[in-house]
């Protein structure tokens, strides 16, 4: 990331969240795609025409002139001043025809959803003996390490002995049946759990399932995905590509920050697509993909010594400088109230307790560190300031580089108070990301823009600099934003 020269930057993030919005909010623009040339318009935005779902209700939303009357599945819904209209209605299993009609006066306009809505699962029948396919796991192949809690289940008829074994792994180990309050108040889920222990690697293996019911009668069944151990004694090393966020779940999960390219770290598993990294002994996180390159066997992980610490500054950053030896993985944690930033190292150590103070910072109140496992550095900075204005961190020849952004300097009267100071808005979603979608078809991505740029025209008239992370229907990703 470029340092900007300018006197500070205050970073604002602009997303919002659009449920029902008025087409007036993008002027001069159809936002609703309403044929307006029909006596009676009707568009219906959500669902699809066709869909299959696994709920008992769900949301229909469309669009039509205000002034229609509009009923879904023949009961009369609201139509908002923007002529969108939205209501819930129930499914039953299997087939749903559901009609939707707008009439105004005598002139009319329907279309009908085909909405097909599976069979919930069901609790199986004590007999015969039987194992639901349907809910079998793991469904995706699954990549584990010595040390890992490795669980498995599947659906079968309830008062059962169930057992499963692993090629190489393990074999017969009996599984228990959950209680239903533990399995969305369903009798007949069966739980399995072991913990590798292996010292080599273990080849792609089905998870194969067991199961005696009350009726004395015993059924198998397999799973779809797979499991593999990674072995312990030589480590499985691959290095960063393309600067990539840390994850501490694989859905719905936070962020733990960003590792920059060519950082190393040892993959230990691999988990709904993504790789889990070991940072150190007991800390892992999950990373993409895509951003590993593997390397051979042979490869060993970095291991780094840190040296002086200096601090620098000039009219916009605070920087920190740790000699380094090697690229290592790190993590930033940051705090408020007070305002303190923790930067962890793994795979380091202290070398050296010199400290050079370059310059005197009014931004850094005070900074130490220690070492609070092995081969974990921790560098902790408290901060002068009342609240974070940001920071980035960054490896150059032989270093590790902490830069604080200090406080924007505001302008007294009669000057604006924003006066050249920079803001980066940041226009939620964009392209292929359209974001929640209103019931007129208007989407979130373009109410972003609009607003974006409309607060960009404000600021700019007031004095402040501006930059849009994007400025037209593009997608851009997080890194990218952040660039």
């Amino acid at each position: 990331m470029t340092q900007n020269k300018t006197r500070s930057v205050l970073y604002i993030l602009c997303t919002f969240f659009i449920f029902i919005l008025s087409p007036h909010l993008l002027r001069g623009q159809n936002s609703t795609h309403i044929d307006t040339s029909i006596a009676v318009p009707l568009r219906i935005t959500f669902p699809i025409r066709q869909d299959t779902v696994d709920v008992n209700r769900i949301r229909i939303s469309g669009c039509t002139s205000p002034d229609a009357n509009v009923t879904v599945n023949h009961k009369r819904v609201k139509v908002y001043a923007s002529g969108a209209f939205v209501d819930r209605i129930p499914l039953e299993v299997g087939l749903n025809a559901i009609p939707i009609k707008a009439q105004i006066l005598e002139e009319s306009s329907s279309d009908t959803l085909l909405i097909f809505r599976k069979a919930p699962l069901r609790i199986s029948p004590e007999r015969p003996t039987q194992i639901d396919p349907n809910l079998i796991e793991p469904t995706i192949d699954i990549i584990v390490s010595p040390g890992d809690l490795l669980r498995v289940r599947f659906k079968g008829s309830p008062g059962g002995r169930a057992q499963f074994s692993i090629s190489e792994l393990c074999k017969n180990v009996a599984m228990t049946e959950l209680p239903s309050d533990d399995a969305e108040g369903m009798n007949g889920i069966y739980q399995g759990m072991i913990k590798i222990r292996m010292q080599q690697s273990v080849k792609p293996a089905h998870v194969k399932f067991e199961l005696m019911g009350k009726d004395g009668k015993k059924v198998k069944a397999e799973s779809k995905g797979s499991i593999s151990v990674l072995g312990n004694i030589v480590p499985l090393v691959g290095k960063i590509v393309d600067e990539t966020s840390m994850w501490n779940a694989p859905e719905g999960g936070a962020s733990l920050g960003v590792l920059p390219e060519q950082v190393r770290v040892e993959i230990v598993g691999k988990i709904v697509g993504i790789f889990k990294a070991r940072l150190s002994y007991n800390y892992a996180v999950l990373l993409d993909v895509d951003d590993f390159l593997f390397l051979p066997l042979v490869t060993a992980l970095p291991r780094a010594i840190i040296g002086s610490i200096t601090v620098s500054a000039n009219n916009d950053w605070a920087t920190l400088g740790l000699s380094c030896n090697n690229m290592v993985p790190f993590k930033v944690e940051q705090y408020v109230n007070p305002a303190v930033l923790d930067v962890y190292l793994y795979g380091a150590h202290q070398g050296t307790q010199w400290l050079q103070l370059h310059e005197r910072d009014a931004t850094i109140a005070n900074v130490s560190w220690e070492q609070p496992g092995t081969n974990v550095y921790k560098l902790h900075v408290e901060l002068n300031q009342v609240q974070q204005w940001g920071y980035r961190t960054y490896y150059s020849k032989g270093r590790f580089y902490l830069s604080i952004r200090k406080a924007p300097v505001i302008a007294g009267p009669p000057e604006s108070p924003v006066k050249d100071i920079v803001f980066a808005l940041d226009p939620g979603h964009g392209g292929n990301e359209k974001g929640a979608v209103g019931a007129t078809g208007l989407e979130e991505k373009d109410v972003n823009l609009q607003l974006a740029k409309k607060l960009e025209a404000k600021l700019a008239t007031a004095g402040a600099r501006v930059v849009l992370t994007r400025d037209q229907d593009t997608t851009v990703s997080i890194d990218e934003r952040l660039n």
